[in-house]
């Protein structure tokens, strides 16, 4: 009976890496090769939870592009000047992770940029997603729509805002979606809208005296 399964390796150089690939590549035609990706299914799942909607954007064009998002597209479906606060997004939550011990400390960011585009020096025209991470955060995409989709979602826990305000993430995920967009994507919208807003919230509830309220949300925040 077959299996699937995967091989994930940490602390491996990349020359190990690649001789491993080469190993795999010489297997006869059908032979089933496991992940060399060091990042596990779980762990892609939860940078794509704990992310912006911006950076999470980026991420799905970059797997929708066999792992190439360009920049021309994400300015065109988000706006310019997001790309920043995008990538940045991405590496505050890598370096969480990677302190808390959810993340690999040898895959420092999943998204490598190339050269500006035509349109101007200071763009990057696209940011490449590496090959042996695209299966990894394909399956990771396919588990946080399903989940979404059927409303199981349930926050891993670095998730700001998500864990701490389920009732106005729900209020605000319904507006979402009876302006129709899909249910995993009112929920995108709506933890974007209150991840933006956290400092705003926060002062909101010290003006009201709920100091400890305020901390915890400093806390999620930081």
């Amino acid at each position: 009976m077959e299996r699937d399964f995967a091989l994930y390796v940490h602390g491996a150089s990349q020359e190990w890496l690649d001789r491993l690939a080469r190993m795999f590549a010489e297997l006869p035609t059908g032979a089933a090769v496991p992940s060399l990706s060091p990042v596990t299914a779980a762990a892609a799942y939860r940078l794509i939870d704990n992310v912006t909607l911006d950076a999470r954007h980026l991420l799905r064009l970059a797997v929708e592009g066999d792992g190439k998002a360009a920049g021309a597209t994400f300015r065109a479906q988000r706006g310019e000047g997001k790309l920043n606060g995008a990538t940045t997004s991405l590496t505050r939550i890598l370096k969480s992770g990677i302190k808390a011990g959810w993340w690999p400390a040898d895959v420092p960011r999943v998204l490598k940029p190339t050269g500006p585009d035509r349109n101007g020096w200071s763009k990057t025209a696209a940011y490449h997603l590496d090959e042996a991470l695209l299966p990894v955060f394909r399956e990771a995409f396919a588990d946080y729509d399903q989940r979404n989709r059927h409303g199981e979602h349930t926050p891993t826990p670095a998730s700001t805002v998500h864990a701490e305000r389920p009732t106005a993430l729900a209020r605000l995920t319904e507006v979402y979606a009876e302006q129709g967009h899909p249910h995993h994507r009112a929920v995108d919208f709506a933890t974007d809208l209150l991840a933006q807003h956290t400092d705003e919230l926060a002062d909101l509830l010290r003006a009201h005296g709920h100091t400890a309220a305020a901390e915890d949300l400093d806390a999620l925040n930081p």
